[in-house]
């Protein structure tokens, strides 16, 4: 607030910084949950983004207000602007971007029960992920779980048991045996063997 008021008393001209406080404020709100205050600063900040040419913040932009619709419940509005972010990624310089957005898409797929389209579009980002990364990170292990969750839910147990070992042997060998990733994988390993 104190960097935004920097602008409202035209001591900054910079509008580039004015839309990266305004996205970090967006991402306060979220974080408290307060999605409707975090949405007017998104917006703010991607009215200021789409005057430039970066497409990574504009990109950003887009992401952040399609993860607070799918808060929201508002599945079919996010999974578009998830969608139109893909797009204007696709034909660029940031492909390592695409795993994420692939991620975004598929857990909002997942939150609004469509679990075919959402371990499609996982695997897709599974598939991206290692491509761009040439190696285990800390989205395969995020992504191994989503992928979990949604053979949990299908009744899929073993295929559930597979991804979570997949994921717990990434994330001990980058993070070790303390990691949050890693505590959630457990847990959906717990609750994989207790619906079977």
């Amino acid at each position: 607030e104190t960097g935004l008021s920097y602008y409202k008393d035209s001591l900054a001209t910079n509008q580039a910084y004015k839309g990266h406080i305004y996205n970090a404020i967006g991402v306060l709100l979220e974080t408290q949950k307060d999605y409707q205050a975090s949405q007017e600063y998104y917006r703010e900040a991607l009215k200021i983004f789409s005057s430039t040419d970066d497409i990574f913040t504009i990109n950003t932009a887009y992401s952040n207000i399609a993860n607070n619709l799918a808060n929201l419940g508002k599945y079919t509005e996010a999974k578009k602007l998830h969608k139109k972010a893909i797009s204007i990624l696709e034909d660029t310089d940031y492909q390592n971007e695409l795993p994420w957005k692939y991620l975004n898409l598929g857990a909002t797929y997942m939150e609004s029960l469509e679990y075919d389209s959402a371990v499609v579009v996982l695997e897709k980002a599974r598939t991206l992920n290692e491509i761009v990364s040439k190696g285990d990170n800390e989205l395969s292990t995020v992504i191994h779980n989503h992928i979990a969750a949604i053979y949990i839910e299908l009744n899929e147990y073993e295929k559930a048991e597979q991804s979570l070992k997949m994921s717990i042997r990434i994330a001990q060998k980058i993070f070790g045996l303390k990691d949050f990733d890693l505590g959630e994988s457990y847990y959906l390993l717990a609750k994989n063997y207790f619906s079977k």
